[in-house]
């Protein structure tokens, strides 16, 4: 199936550019996952002056559909910050979020997997199931808050009917919803070993399948 995998982004400094997302890019050309997909950054506005363009290829919003190849790492750009005005999921990550359904269509994807710039896939195993999984809308578990994890989505594209459903409703209603309550996934997936281990642990926890919410100087090594 086509794929593509993304992330949200925003970023106002090169600390951040550097240690958060060109950390999850880098880790992602060098994982079997990405062997036959493009990366997305879907980012709320950031100032692109941090951007390396020889690696990575800025879409401006009036430019999405006009590319016959997309590059391996591609940036879509929103001109203007929405921002973040709640603790949980902001108008930003929304659009952002939303967006992806969007870039599925205008370049014939099928489907499309969602692993947030702080969320890392480990395990071989987990690689394994992410070659095989083609049909629903799939979300893994967040063990320390008893939801489905967000920042971990295969949206396959049967469901895209469904996602775009859910988009048709725009960010701004959505902004006082949570993602992980509200989001109509069809399946959760509770089978392997990851966290948002993160808030709690500076360093990387072994024999697990995914870690979530790193630390920015944090490096997280898969299993070969």
């Amino acid at each position: 199936m086509k794929t593509f995998i993304f992330c949200t982004s925003y970023f106002d400094n090169k600390i951040i550019y550097k240690k958060r997302y060109l950390k999850w890019v880098n880790y992602y050309l060098d994982h079997p996952l990405t062997e036959d997909k493009e990366l997305f950054l879907v980012d709320d506005g950031s100032d692109l002056e941090f951007v390396d363009r020889d690696h990575i290829n800025v879409i401006q919003e009036d430019q999405i559909g006009n590319h016959a190849e997309l590059e391996k790492v591609n940036l879509f750009h929103f001109e203007k910050r929405l921002g973040r005005d709640r603790a949980a999921n902001s108008h930003g990550w929304w659009r952002s979020y939303m967006q992806s359904i969007k870039i599925a269509k205008a370049y014939g994807y099928e489907r499309i997997i969602h692993i947030e710039s702080d969320f890392y896939a480990i395990s071989k195993r987990l690689t394994d199931f992410y070659s095989t999984y083609n049909s629903g809308w799939l979300a893994f578990w967040c063990p320390r808050y008893h939801f489905p994890e967000s920042a971990m989505q295969i949206i396959c594209e049967d469901q895209f009917d469904n996602f775009e459903k859910f988009v048709s409703m725009g960010h701004e209603r959505l902004l006082d919803r949570q993602a992980e309550h509200n989001t109509p996934f069809s399946h959760i997936e509770k089978s392997f070993i990851g966290d948002r281990y993160g808030e709690r642990s500076s360093v990387q926890i072994p024999n697990v399948d995914y870690f979530g919410q790193c630390e920015l100087d944090l490096e997280i090594v898969r299993e070969k």
